[in-house]
């Protein structure tokens, strides 16, 4: 037998892109343990690692300032409603700079130059999510789109990247999946999950019977030549899922689109901070001023006076000279 007869080929992943390329290596005297090869398996679904952006966007959340959304009777029902009648999807809304992604309250001069620190809502809605688990009975997955890497996005990626989420913490790995990834490594130029594929793992994975929420960040930044792929399938999942519930944030645009696939089904939450919340945050910025002696108790309360009426629920922040909405 030939040396290359006895070689085959194993799976080597590119941590940035993703990528699965064909290499050979002499295997037949390597162990790979079981927590390396789920590693493996996990990076094959999806080289996206949603949990890392919101650790990261989460780091600068100011305590208490968004609860309001917690305490909406939509997304109490949502959120702890057992009864088979309530609606599995929640969208919240608003225009751009109302804070779906991002509620930034801000520290000004009258001029509106200003320094913030970003309160992200989903990202609340994540945690809080995540807080509620018990003993394995809940399971949270989070997507956050990027008009900025629209061209990287994809119904596929999305789903892939939920369910890499949704099966880390199952043990053991579900068969099916662990097979898809034996018959991948076979593949001389790598091989992926097609749609079909993905949404039926992910039915499998969701079929127990702990309650899971699936948290979608901006889907109004996802490619719109690529949204019906994505509505149809979580469609779909949420039929054959009866124990999901989907938590959805964008523009006012795709409320519409929620409406056409979610016909009945589904919470719409417009989203503007209360002027409470503004108020608070200036007042904090105020007492953390690096600068005390630049700025005396009457502007002060003038800042407050004036940013608070004027900001009505827009948050800006400065960038070098500009100032500019965030969305």
């Amino acid at each position: 037998m030939s040396s290359a007869a006895c070689r085959k080929p194993a799976i080597s992943i590119n941590r940035n892109v993703g990528n699965v390329t064909d290499r050979c290596r002499d295997v037949w005297n390597c162990e790979i343990s079981a927590p390396d090869e789920k590693r493996q398996i996990l990076e094959w679904l999806s080289p996206l690692a949603p949990r890392a952006r919101h650790q990261a966007i989460g780091e600068g959340r100011i305590n208490r300032l968004g609860d309001w959304l917690l305490r909406t009777n939509e997304f109490e029902k949502w959120h702890t409603g057992e009864d088979q009648a309530v609606h599995p999807v929640l969208f919240c809304y608003g225009d751009p700079g109302v804070g779906k992604t991002y509620l930034r309250c801000v520290k000004v001069t009258l001029e509106m130059a200003c320094k913030t620190k970003p309160i992200n809502t989903s990202s609340l809605v994540i945690d809080t999510l995540s807080d509620s688990t018990n003993g394995g009975n809940v399971a949270v997955a989070c997507m956050y789109c990027d008009f900025l890497v629209h061209k990287e996005q994809s119904a596929a990626g999305v789903l892939a990247a939920l369910l890499k989420q949704l099966v880390a913490e199952i043990e053991p790995m579900p068969q099916e999946i662990t097979e898809a990834f034996e018959r991948a490594k076979r593949e001389v130029d790598g091989w992926t999950l097609r749609l079909p594929e993905i949404c039926a793992m992910l039915v499998k994975s969701l079929s127990s019977p702990r309650r899971v929420f699936i948290c979608i960040d901006a889907l109004d930044e996802f490619p719109t030549k690529h949204r019906p792929e994505l509505w149809n399938s979580l469609r779909g999942i949420l039929r054959e899922c009866p124990n999901t519930r989907l938590f959805i944030s964008g523009r006012p645009h795709i409320r519409e689109e929620v409406k056409k696939y979610f016909p009945e089904c589904h919470y719409l939450m417009p989203i503007k901070p209360p002027k409470e919340d503004i108020q608070g945050y200036i007042l904090m910025r105020l007492e953390r001023d690096s600068e005390p002696d630049a700025m005396d108790m009457e502007l002060g309360f003038e800042i407050l006076r004036i940013i608070s009426d004027k900001i009505s629920g827009v948050y800006v922040t400065s960038v070098g000279s500009e100032s500019k909405v965030i969305g």
